[in-house]
């Protein structure tokens, strides 16, 4: 009995050593992947300002429809 026990208890301890070794190439790997796919902070910056310019053009073309919309009913109550 305290054979069949040492055998399935080393079976057991190589096969958990096998699948920490392999999980941790493999979260390796994941990590180098994410690495790769992150998005730098200068890409942000320049995706930010782009919206920020966006925004503006289309408050300034808000206003001048609601300065056009003011002279347009001004004109009419005349």
């Amino acid at each position: 009995m305290p054979d069949n026990l040492l055998q399935t208890g080393g079976a057991g301890g190589i096969g958990t050593i096998l699948g920490v070794i392999l999980g941790f190439f493999g979260v390796k790997s994941r990590l180098e992947t994410l690495e790769n796919k992150t998005v730098k902070k200068e890409t942000c910056v320049v995706v930010q300002k782009a919206f920020h310019d966006s925004m503006d053009a289309q408050n300034s073309m808000l206003k001048e429809m609601r300065d056009d919309i003011k002279a347009i009913l001004r004109n009419g109550k005349q």
